[in-house]
C-alpha cells in the first residue's frame, strides 16, 4: 500500500483506523471500507469522558492546567488522565482564554 494513499485516507475515531470509504461503484457493487486495529488511541472508546484530565466538570481550570501554547500529548510518555483534557475548548470559550487552544499529538 502506498504511505502517502494510506495517510491521506486514514480517520481515526472511536480506537480503530478506517482505511478509504464506502461507495458505490454502479452495477451493485460496492467497496468497503478496510477496517484495521488503531495504531494509538487517547482513552477507552467507550462514550465516557471520566478517563480524562479535568473530569467531570472542572473546565474552568483548563488554563491553569493546559494554558502553555506548546502543551503537547506525546503518545507511549503522556497519560489521559492528567495530560488530556476531557474538553478541547474553542476561540468563543472565554473560560479558556478565548485563544486558539488546538492540541498537538506527538
Amino acid at each position: 500500500m502506498n504511505r502517502r494513499k494510506f495517510l491521506k485516507g486514514t480517520a481515526i475515531a472511536a480506537g480503530v483506523a478506517t482505511i478509504g470509504h464506502s461507495r458505490d461503484l454502479g452495477l451493485g457493487v460496492s467497496a468497503q471500507a478496510e477496517t484495521v486495529p488503531a495504531l494509538w488511541q487517547i482513552g477507552k472508546p467507550d462514550g465516557s469522558f471520566a478517563e480524562f484530565a479535568l473530569a467531570p466538570g472542572d473546565y474552568r481550570r483548563f488554563l491553569q492546567q493546559f494554558g502553555s501554547p506548546d502543551h503537547a500529548y506525546y503518545i507511549g510518555l503522556s497519560k489521559p488522565e492528567s495530560d488530556w483534557p476531557y474538553v478541547l475548548p474553542g476561540p468563543l470559550d472565554t473560560w479558556a482564554g478565548s485563544a486558539d487552544n488546538g492540541r498537538w499529538i506527538r
